[in-house]
């Protein structure tokens, strides 16, 4: 709570946050007010949006949508409309258990997939392997970083597309 008043949370997110702290979850209700009052904020500035279609068969899918900037001088109006209306909320909604419970299972249903589409690019991967492990192919995969190494991705980097063949967003 003391971040999200630090960084500039509109009242109304703060109690959206207060209210989830005292009944131990948060409401997809709140989540979907807080981030309508996000779409107003940027609605205001001339900030466009695009929200994706969220998953019908899971309840913890988060909400998620892309702001189109024409002009990136608006870049810090965009951030301060997410910040102040939804951004902890959505933190909190994405990372409460029941929430992580349900990306968890979804990442174990596509370990197939991951796995096949990775070593389909050249990347040594098999069932053996923990979700730990495949995470951090799949940030290699997806940004050409090895964090293990610390070097930058290879210049002109190319997504191998592992998160999208597996139909997942995140982990």
């Amino acid at each position: 709570m003391r971040l999200a008043k630090e960084s500039g949370a509109q009242q109304s997110q703060l109690e959206r946050l207060e209210r989830a702290a005292a009944q131990g979850y948060v409401e997809f209700g709140d989540l979907r007010a807080a981030v309508d009052e996000t779409y107003a904020c940027l609605d205001a500035a001339g900030i466009g949006y695009v929200e994706q279609v969220r998953a019908p068969d899971r309840q913890y899918a988060p909400i998620e949508f892309s702001v189109a900037l024409a002009d990136p001088a608006l870049d810090p109006v965009a951030d301060a409309c997410v910040e102040g209306y939804s951004f902890w909320i959505q933190s909190a909604f994405e990372q409460q258990p029941a929430g992580r419970e349900e990306a968890d299972a979804e990442f174990e249903r596509a370990r197939p997939v991951i796995i096949a589409c990775l070593t389909d690019h050249g990347v040594t991967a098999d069932e053996s392997m923990t979700n730990a492990e495949l995470k951090e192919l799949l940030i290699y995969s997806e940004i050409g970083l090895d964090r293990s190494s610390g070097e930058p991705p290879p210049e002109n980097w190319e997504s191998m597309g592992c998160l999208d063949a597996a139909g997942i967003n995140g982990f």
